[in-house]
């Protein structure tokens, strides 16, 4: 961890991932069974029928396409908009920018997710919904609870 600069965009989103990966490995025993499930994973992504698949991308690259489907997750505050971004404004509305790509890169089905607890980095966190969501007009939304 001392290799990162803690300044540095590049080494915080690196430190980020490195989080998270010990945040899911903690999940399995072993470090054998660990990587079984990370290489099932990798296999059942190569797996792809025409049309019948799942891409998963950033929103970054996002721009230009479209897609029948579009499903946005982690729709929380500290996720979405990034923690980071909270306190500058510009990075705020780059942020809502980013989000707006997302969500008008749905032809016809735009899914907007958020839980209400999740494993964050190996604790528990509860964030509140995204300002984002706050942002579109009610009647354009259809709120589906099934916990």
């Amino acid at each position: 961890m001392d290799r990162f600069d803690p300044k540095d965009e590049e080494d915080i989103a690196r430190l980020e991932n490195i989080k998270e990966l010990m945040s899911v490995a903690e999940e399995y025993p072993d470090l054998e069974e660990f990587l079984e499930n990370a290489a099932l994973a990798e296999e059942r992504d190569l797996v792809k029928e025409k049309g019948k698949c799942v891409t998963l991308m950033t929103l970054h690259a996002s721009k230009g396409l479209e897609f029948k489907n579009v499903f946005m997750v982690g729709m929380e505050e500290g996720l979405f908009p990034h923690s980071r971004s909270l306190m500058d404004r510009e990075e705020l509305e780059e942020e809502r920018r980013l989000c707006y790509v997302g969500m008008t890169r749905a032809k016809e089905n735009l899914c907007l997710s958020y839980s209400r607890r999740r494993l964050y980095f190996g604790s528990i966190a509860n964030n509140a919904v995204s300002r984002f969501l706050g942002d579109i007009e009610e009647s354009l939304l259809e709120s589906i609870n099934d916990y």
